[in-house]
């Protein structure tokens, strides 16, 4: 990973918008409703390559650690990546290829010192916000990060792939390879 890109991951995640991605950092919106498609499932690449001066984020190397309402996810060649619970249905992820916890920052450092927009309408300690704990399940071949009557979000522990779902077990999106 760039050293550039501290924030490799800004997701924001509400149910009430259509699915979007757009440049680092990642902000993703997720649609309540299925998505109307021949195949919503996203299949892994047998070949992860990252691009010429990066690297993909790493297995987790434990169980993930939650504190309140910020679950903190280990990576095996020392990344973090926190994801911070505002609602049952809304979601900060960042992560941090150093691996610092005084690294994280309220904002993504941009690619491009021009852009400058932040779409956030609390800080993440707003009081305006539930913060509900979320609770892990060690399952085979994922954690399952969940909040109750809300969104769950698997970690591969292979390779970190994530995998969002709602409240009904239905995929709202899925990483097809690991974030680089």
């Amino acid at each position: 990973m760039k050293k550039s890109q501290k924030a490799l991951l800004a997701s924001m995640v509400t149910l009430s918008q259509g699915v979007t991605a757009m440049a680092a950092p990642v902000r993703v919106s997720a649609n309540t409703q299925p998505i109307q498609s021949k195949n919503t499932t996203v299949k892994k690449e047998t070949t992860n390559v990252a691009k010429s001066g990066y690297t993909f984020v790493s297995a987790p190397a434990s169980e993930p650690v939650v504190e309140n309402n910020i679950v903190t996810v280990t990576h095996v060649n020392g990344e973090k990546t926190r994801i911070t619970f505002l609602e049952n249905n809304l979601f900060r992820l960042d992560m941090e290829p150093d691996g610092k916890d005084e690294d994280f920052k309220e904002y993504a450092t941009p690619n491009n010192p021009e852009h400058t927009g932040r779409i956030v309408q609390q800080n993440d300690a707003s009081s305006e916000y539930s913060k509900p704990t979320p609770t892990i399940k060690n399952e085979v071949g994922v954690y399952t990060i969940s909040v109750q009557d809300g969104v769950s979000l698997e970690v591969s522990k292979e390779d970190s792939t994530m995998t969002l779902k709602r409240a009904d077990g239905s995929i709202v999106w899925q990483e097809a390879k690991p974030v680089q």
